[in-house]
């Protein structure tokens, strides 16, 4: 009993530190931990998922497992998020926002990033152009909604990094 109690108290911690009393559906552990990603060398590695956690209020919170991708010198990969089955309920109550699920901060399409946009609702792309060796912030916007009469609302939004080697 006493083992049980410990075990529910060390999970009652880390979902406070997460924000929420309750998350429903996988929490990407290293989101937390703010990890650096391997560099994207190829459209095949610069794939990952975006998490969101739900609070008992019903606010949600995006999470990603790394906070800065690379992209390698003299490469070009697509860049793609991709939002994971979030909950055990309805995955479409969830979505990139269709306007700025990511926005790419002091882009310049013939330089940075081009032919930005949903593939869908659960997947947003960039392809990396990459010309010039610079840091960029970007946001990552996700939208749910509890059920299809209730309007999208948004969650609380990241600012990661990327980081472009250049040519």
């Amino acid at each position: 009993m006493k083992k049980n109690l410990l075990i529910m108290s060390a999970l009652t911690v880390a979902m406070l530190q997460l924000g929420c009393t309750t998350p429903r559906g996988p929490v990407a552990p290293a989101a937390v931990a703010k990890l650096d990603r391997p560099a994207c060398k190829n459209n095949n590695d610069c794939s990952f998922p975006v998490y969101v956690s739900v609070a008992d209020d019903g606010s949600c919170r995006v999470q990603l497992p790394f906070e800065t991708v690379t992209i390698t010198k003299g490469k070009n990969p697509n860049i793609d998020w991709n939002l994971e089955l979030m909950d055990t309920g309805d995955p479409n109550r969830y979505r990139f926002d269709p306007v700025s699920g990511v926005i790419i901060v002091g882009n310049d399409p013939t330089l940075d990033f081009d032919h930005g946009g949903p593939q869908g609702d659960k997947k947003f792309r960039w392809k990396s152009v990459n010309k010039r060796a610079k840091t960029f912030d970007y946001t990552v916007a996700v939208q749910r909604r509890p059920d299809p009469q209730t309007p999208w609302a948004n969650c609380t939004t990241l600012d990661p990094r990327i980081v472009n080697q250049g040519l």
